[in-house]
């Protein structure tokens, strides 16, 4: 039997676990892309863009909290009304 790290864990269980992290990290991803791009879309429609303006300007920023941070900035100038308003801040 083939073993890692030393002999301590068996190589067969190594890739197991590597193929169940794989999995779930993978739908963890999955999950995160979704909901960048509802983030998009609510700053798309608060910013009152065209899609490839929009998708061109929020994509730029490199990480989560420079898009967020778009998004919050085109708020108060959205044509939503203070409920949907305020649903987006939270």
């Amino acid at each position: 039997m083939s073993s890692s790290l030393g002999g301590l864990i068996p190589g067969k269980d190594i890739a197991l676990a590597r193929s169940e992290f794989h999995t779930v990290y993978g739908a963890a991803m999955e999950s995160w892309v979704k909901l960048e791009g509802c983030i998009f879309y609510w700053f798309m429609c608060c910013a009152q863009m065209d899609e490839k303006m929009g998708r061109a300007i929020f994509f730029s920023a490199k990480n989560f909290n420079g898009r967020r941070d778009m998004l919050n900035a085109a708020i108060p100038f959205s044509p939503f009304d203070e409920p949907t308003r305020e649903f987006l801040r939270s």
